[in-house]
C-alpha cells in the first residue's frame, strides 16, 4: 500500500493547483458542479492508496526517498485520472447539450446546463466511488466507528460430543461436558419424537 501521507499530500497539491491556477474564462472544463470531480478524485486517491507502486529494486532505499517516489507517482496518477474524468465530463456535457438543444430552446438549455450536467455526472461519480470503495475494501474504515460488532457462538452438539468422546480416550479430562451433551442430545431426540407423534 502506498503511504497515506503521500496520497493525502497529492490530493492537497491537486486542490491547491485547482484554486491557484484555475482561470474561469479560459477553462476547458465543463460548467457542471465540482462535487462529481471531488468524488472521482477521492476514488482515484483510494485506488492509489490501495496499490503499491515501488518497484522491487527500490524496496531497500531509505524511507524518505520512498515517500518522495510515492508522492510523485501519486501526483502523476491523480493528474492522469482527473484528466480522464474531465474529458469524460466534457463528452457528457457536449452530448447533453446537443440532445437538449434539439428538443428545447437554447436559452433554456444554457440556463439550466449546470443542473443537467449534475444530474448525469453526480450519480456516475457516486457509482465509481462505490465500485472502487468496494474493490479496495476501504468502506469498513468509515463504518467501523459507527457499528458495534456482536459475535454469537453456537455449539453443535453432535460434532462437539464426538470430539469430546474421541479426546476422552486420549486421557483428556472432560467427562462432565460429555455427559451433559449426551443428556442434551437425548432430550432433543425425545422432543423430536414427541413433535412427530403430535
Amino acid at each position: 500500500m502506498t503511504n497515506l501521507m503521500c496520497v493525502c499530500l497529492a490530493g492537497i497539491v491537486r486542490v491547491w493547483q485547482y484554486f491557484v491556477f484555475f482561470d474561469e474564462m479560459n477553462s476547458p472544463y465543463s460548467p457542471g458542479p465540482i462535487l462529481p470531480t471531488v468524488l472521482f478524485g477521492i476514488s482515484v486517491l483510494d485506488l492509489i492508496y490501495d496499490n503499491d507502486f515501488i518497484p522491487a529494486r527500490f524496496r531497500f532505499m531509505p524511507k524518505f526517498f520512498k515517500w518522495i517516489y510515492e508522492f510523485g507517482v501519486s501526483v502523476v496518477l491523480l493528474q492522469i485520472g482527473l484528466q480522464i474524468w474531465e474529458s469524460a465530463e466534457l463528452i457528457i456535457y457536449t452530448t447533453i447539450k446537443y440532445m437538449l438543444c434539439s428538443a428545447l430552446s437554447v436559452s433554456v438549455v444554457e440556463k439550466y446546463e449546470y443542473y443537467w450536467l449534475g444530474c448525469f455526472t453526480l450519480p456516475l461519480s457516486y457509482l465509481i466511488l462505490a465500485l472502487i470503495g468496494h474493490a479496495t475494501n476501504h468502506f469498513y474504515l468509515l463504518w467501523a466507528p459507527c457499528t458495534i460488532t456482536r459475535t454469537t457462538a453456537t455449539l453443535l452438539v453432535n460434532p462437539t460430543l464426538k470430539y469430546l468422546l474421541r479426546n476422552k480416550k486420549r486421557n483428556v479430562r472432560l467427562p462432565s461436558f460429555a455427559a451433559i451433551l449426551q443428556r442434551r442430545m437425548m432430550q432433543e431426540a425425545t422432543e423430536r419424537r414427541n413433535r412427530r407423534a403430535a
